[in-house]
């Protein structure tokens, strides 16, 4: 996994989070195929290039980012392709994320290194993160294991906290501090990575 610091400037998260809101408030007006998955307490939703121009700006900020660029050229070559754009959002008070791969092993180049590429997410946070609003976890190396379910091995053997883990800075009554994710940072790791956010 990697941290990239001031991905997304301030004000186009900020931006970003608003418009995301207003899709929140008519997600049961939204066609089937912008809502990837809904709970009571988190909500992900497909986003396109063209959907607004925050969105378009701030693909721009990420595609033209020096860091990102050469960091994703550097892993999967000169010119990839983005697959999907999407956002997960976990609102006030829900409960603890489970630990899960965003790629099944069985589907995956884990297994099937010459048939399937290699594919990452990447987290982009469009405000400060603490403690209190639960931390993104990540279980280095488990983009190697195949086993099934890693959840308990994850939390007893390794497991960090990338947002907020008490070594990277207290957690202060205003907020802020106490993580790694700051407003537009991005994280990105392999869809292999057991982790939870």
């Amino acid at each position: 996994a990697v941290v990239v610091k001031n991905v997304r400037e301030p004000q186009t998260a900020a931006d970003l989070r608003v418009y995301l809101e207003g899709r929140h408030k008519i997600q049961d007006e939204l066609p089937w195929h912008e809502k990837f998955f809904e709970e009571l307490d988190r909500l992900a939703l497909g986003l396109g290039a063209g959907d607004a121009p925050v969105v378009t700006e701030a693909l721009r900020q990420v595609g033209t980012h020096p860091t990102v660029k050469t960091t994703v050229e550097g892993i999967l070559g000169p010119d990839p392709a983005i697959v999907e754009i999407s956002t997960m959002t976990s609102l006030a008070g829900a409960e603890d994320q489970g630990i899960h791969t965003d790629s099944d092993y069985f589907g995956s180049s884990l297994l099937y290194s010459r048939t399937f590429l290699h594919s990452y997410t990447m987290f982009i946070s469009l405000q400060n993160t603490t403690a209190r609003m639960g931390a993104t976890t990540l279980c280095p190396g488990t983009h190697h294991c195949a086993n099934e379910d890693l959840e308990e091995v994850c939390l007893q053997n390794g497991a960090f906290e990338a947002s907020s883990n008490g070594l990277t800075g207290p957690d202060r009554n205003d907020g802020n501090g106490g993580g790694v994710l700051l407003q537009g940072d991005a994280m990105m790791f392999n869809q292999n990575v057991w982790h939870r956010g």
